[in-house]
């Protein structure tokens, strides 16, 4: 009783701090939504900082998955969808990083991890001047991909380059959408097999001979040659009589009235 006690205990105070968890993703995301409040606007500035114009999509994830732990009381189902994770995680840094490419370009060369704080320091300031207050949220653009897509360009720019970070980050953008739409298409190729397989073809002389196997009905008809009747039309030796001469068949036939009505005759009876 007391083991029992005590999971029970223990698996109440789980689906609490689930709970709690979730009520906490959705107040940020809502109260970051809004950039009003001293609390909205900081949490607007780390997201912008962060993931630059992206940020949105980072805030409806997070009310998301919030509402989603708040509803099941379950942390969010990771060993199920692999493929999703990778390519949804793939696809974000992609874009994260290709949203960057004006940013990491400059007039005299590339950004360097050396200039990089400060290229991007000049960047936050046409949005916000201090964390806790923001100057405008037209210039989000400017941001780009934030800092992580910044700093992904810096980091394999000095291996190849503008044109080398453009050609790899499209093949990650490329690979992330195949892993997402992975499972899907493969669904569907499935299904549309199981479906030919079902499906039944009758034989037919006008269909083409594809050099398929398919699954057919054919119908033949299997004649009995004693039992099968003969078309030959008959002669006047078919019919003989006893006495050998030959009898032609005179069918039975009633003469006609004239006077259009039944005759009736009726025997006379005896004179006495």
């Amino acid at each position: 009783m007391e083991k029992n006690n005590a999971k029970e205990n223990i698996s109440s105070l789980k689906k609490w701090v689930i709970v709690c968890i979730g009520l906490i993703l959705m107040l940020c995301s809502l109260i970051g939504a809004t950039s009003k409040t001293l609390l909205g606007s900081f949490i607007v500035y780390c997201g912008a900082f962060l993931f630059g114009m992206f940020y949105p999509f980072v805030f409806a994830f997070c009310f998301a998955l919030g509402l989603r732990l708040v509803i099941s009381k379950n942390i969010f189902p990771i060993k199920n969808y692999p493929l999703v994770w990778v390519g949804s995680s793939l696809v974000f840094v992609s874009l994260l990083a290709i949203g960057s490419i004006s940013n990491f370009v400059l007039k005299d060369g590339v950004v360097s991890f050396n200039s990089l704080n400060s290229v991007y320091g000049d960047k936050m300031l046409s949005f916000a001047y201090s964390p806790w207050h923001i100057d405008s949220l037209e210039n989000l653009s400017i941001l780009g991909g934030g800092y992580l897509g910044l700093f992904l360009l810096t980091l394999l720019g000095s291996v190849w380059y503008t044109v080398g970070n453009i050609i790899f980050f499209t093949i990650i953008l490329l690979s992330g959408i195949f892993f997402l739409t992975f499972k899907p298409i493969r669904k569907i190729i499935l299904t549309i097999k199981e479906d030919r397989q079902k499906h039944v073809q009758y034989s037919s002389p006008y269909q083409p001979n594809r050099k398929k196997t398919n699954l057919s009905l054919d119908r033949e008809v299997i004649e009995d040659e004693e039992n099968k009747p003969s078309l030959q039309p008959f002669s006047q030796g078919d019919f003989v009589a006893n006495d050998g001469s030959a009898f032609v068949p005179v069918p039975e036939t009633k003469p006609e009235n004239p006077y259009g009505h039944e005759e009736v005759f009726k025997e006379a009876a005896p004179i006495e």
